[in-house]
């Protein structure tokens, strides 16, 4: 739902105190109204709004006065920040052109948290032939605690209300109008006002407005393509304001690095350090209190396994496999950990706890560490913005050991390997909570880390009949071998070897299983080996008399070279880095068979990576070699063009038909095959028509 999305957006960074609000006349005309066990008011809008208004006609020449399926008349986000208080109007309207997106425009989803928050309806409207007529009917809002990331392992306590509005029709424009008041005390005001200029479809006019105490000094950052703000103090406020009208729809290319969003946006604090962000956050972290007896058991162990790095990587593979993730982000819980002792005890933790779980044992057994505050979401973008506690999205653990300094996510899972070569992901920085901390830290992938995918595929032809024996081994390094070593105990053996022999089904027929799938697992050097056995039952292509012709596709580096969903971008492309990927592909060639080609190299390189495909005879083999390396994580958008016309090339090159001179008896007996077939289908096509020949 386009504008539902817009709503949950609107809520992200609108987080508040129980202060009242500053407007006290207001509050006092409101009506609070209880449904399902939760409560939310309908009330007048506050005086510190400054009230838009809606023109009556779409401009001409705005984006979206032609061909559009949804405009966006208005967005309008004010915030009044003034002593202390968080209080966040919204004021939308939209009109759904399509009537295909008519039941998108009949409801509007608004989340808040009652724990600490007040939602205030003020008005909903429907303008058609002109005219404004009031549709906000409190008894059609439903209140749900809809846990919409429960899914994803996340209880957050958010409460949406489901605002319905009867008799909608295309070319309708509906406005609503509403204050979240109130934010998470366990925040100290460490927040951000965030708004994006940009939606994925026209906008006529967005408006952000934000009060500020008048002495504060205010942070901001803005995207390069949004005018300075209009800056004014009066009376005991400052105020910051910015429009834009007729903004285009954005269309989202994807494949962005992690760092980058295409939506123009404003991110606006009072001035603070990242150091201050660091002690507030310290603070949620206390000293932790006794742990139970078993887990001093494990310490116990733990402390007598060397080296140290066995040691550290002992305790980090029990927290992230004896501890699962699962978040309850209730109350103080948003941003406070429970205590170490409590989520070894119960099993479960999220990212906080169990990173907090990692710090301690760690700490525990002489090893300097710990908890370190990422945006998992936003990466090293966060550096740019004002230094806040809402920058931040994810925990993970910084270890200091004598000669290194390691990152690693205790909520990732079958992590193995030496200790120095486990990565984190592309994060950027972090904001470690250790003593004396005043700024973010650059989180380095481990030089040791690897990514490496190597495919061997080894056919045998039958010289006597049309079978041929492939054999399949897969070799996953570093973080392959972690993605495949889940993969593996997420699906099961069954289901993964289904899905292995389906692939070449598709690609050759019918295909024999002739043994199960074999796995090898040295966790020691983070090796994960996979091998396949088949009978391809006849796959080979027409080909001339005393020919044939098979072909073979080095399909674990179509991933690499695939093109994006969006071809023509603006925007940077991330790639899989630092990876490398390597398909074989190993023919025999039986006696007296002749290949009808020749031995070559040849090399396609980019800016952004390199391909180099190899095929020689050696014993009786061809043997076809194809590699993949990445050289950087992003391709710039200048750069983006000559790479995507590269991939073409490279993926063009996967595929490569092998023809094949038989023997004089191979060739004799596959004429003599044709002959009977031509000889079978004769005969039965005479039988066919002189049964229909029969009176």
């Amino acid at each position: 739902m386009r504008f539902a999305a817009i709503a949950l957006w609107a809520l992200l960074s609108a987080c508040g105190s129980d202060t009242p609000p500053p407007d006290a006349a207001a509050t006092a005309q409101t009506r609070k109204i209880e449904r399902d066990g939760y409560a939310f008011e309908v009330g007048p809008v506050p005086a510190w709004v400054v009230a838009a208004d809606i023109p009556p006609q779409w401009d001409a020449d705005a984006p979206g006065a032609g061909d559009s399926r949804w405009r966006n008349w208005l967005f309008d986000r004010q915030a009044d920040r003034r002593r202390g208080v968080r209080a966040r109007y919204s004021d939308v309207a939209f009109e759904p052109v399509s009537a295909e997106l008519v039941g998108d425009a009949g409801k509007y989803t608004i989340g808040f948290n009652p724990e600490y928050q007040r939602l205030v309806i003020h008005s909903a409207e429907l303008r058609r032939d002109g005219a404004w007529s009031n549709r906000l009917d409190t008894g059609r809002i439903t209140l749900a605690r809809r846990e919409t990331d429960f899914e994803a392992d996340m209880a957050t306590g958010v409460v949406s209300a489901l605002i319905v509005f009867d008799d909608v029709r295309a070319g309708d424009v509906v406005r609503l109008r509403y204050s979240i008041v109130g934010e998470n005390p366990v925040l100290g005001g460490s927040d951000s006002e965030v708004a994006t200029f940009a939606w994925s479809d026209p906008i006529l006019e967005r408006r952000v407005r934000v009060l500020f105490d008048r002495d504060a000094d205010v942070f901001e950052w803005r995207s390069p393509q949004i005018a300075p703000a209009q800056v004014a103090r009066d009376g005991d406020a400052q105020e910051w304001k910015y429009v834009q009208r007729k903004i285009e729809g954005l269309h989202d290319e994807g494949g962005y690095p992690r760092w980058y969003s295409p939506y123009a946006q404003v991110r606006l604090a009072e001035r603070r350090s990242w150091g201050e962000v660091a002690t507030w956050a310290q603070s949620l972290y206390p000293q932790p209190q006794a742990l139970p007896p078993d887990l001093e058991l494990r310490l116990a162990q733990w402390r007598a396994i060397e080296p140290l790095d066995a040691r550290v990587a002992a305790v980090l593979t029990a927290v992230q496999e004896d501890v699962r993730y699962f978040g309850v982000e209730i109350g103080d819980s948003t941003h406070k950990p429970a205590e170490p002792a409590l989520t070894w005890t119960r099993r479960y933790g999220d990212c906080k706890d169990k990173a907090r779980l990692l710090a301690t044992l760690l700490q525990r057994l002489g090893v300097e560490a710990y908890p370190a505050l990422v945006s998992s979401r936003n990466g090293k973008a966060i550096a740019q913005w004002p230094p806040g506690a809402d920058a931040f999205d994810h925990v993970i653990v910084q270890v200091r050991l004598p000669d290194a300094t390691l990152w690693l996510d205790p909520t990732q899972t079958l992590q193995r390997g030496p200790l120095r070569a486990i990565p984190v992901s592309e994060l950027g920085v972090a904001l470690p909570l250790a003593p004396g901390t005043k700024d973010l830290a650059t989180v380095a992938r481990p030089a040791q880390a690897r990514d490496r995918i190597a495919v061997v595929e080894r056919y045998a032809p039958a010289a006597a009949g049309r079978e041929v024996v492939l054999t399949v081994r897969t070799d996953n390094e570093g973080t392959a071998a972690d993605r495949a070593r889940r993969d593996l105990k997420a699906q099961g053996r069954e289901a993964l070897q289904r899905r292995f022999v389906e692939y070449y089904r598709r690609r050759y027929g019918e295909v024999r299983e002739t043994a199960a799938l074999d796995v090898e697992d040295d966790e020691a050097a983070n090796r994960f080996s996979t091998i396949e056995r088949y009978t391809l039952v006849d796959p080979w292509e027409s080909a001339s008399p005393g020919e044939r012709a098979i072909e073979t596709w080095g399909d674990s580096l179509n991933q690499e070279v695939a093109l994006p969903n969006t071809v023509e971008r603006k925007t940077p492309l991330a790639l899989r880095y630092p990876v490398e990927v390597e398909q074989r592909a190993e023919l025999v060639v039986p006696e007296g068979w002749h290949w009808q080609g020749e031995d070559g190299e040849s090399t396609l390189d980019d800016v952004a990576a390199e391909f180099t495909s190899r095929t020689e005879t050696k014993s009786g083999e061809i043997v076809r070699t194809q590699l993949y390396r990445a050289k950087t994580p992003v391709v710039g958008v200048d750069d983006v063009a000559a790479h995507l016309r590269w991939r073409r090339q490279v993926h063009d090159s996967l595929g490569r038909r092998w023809r094949f001179a038989l023997s004089p008896a191979d060739a004799d007996r596959e004429r003599d095959r044709r002959l009977q077939g031509l000889l079978r289908g004769l005969i039965d096509e005479n039988a066919g028509a002189a049964k229909r020949a029969k009176p």
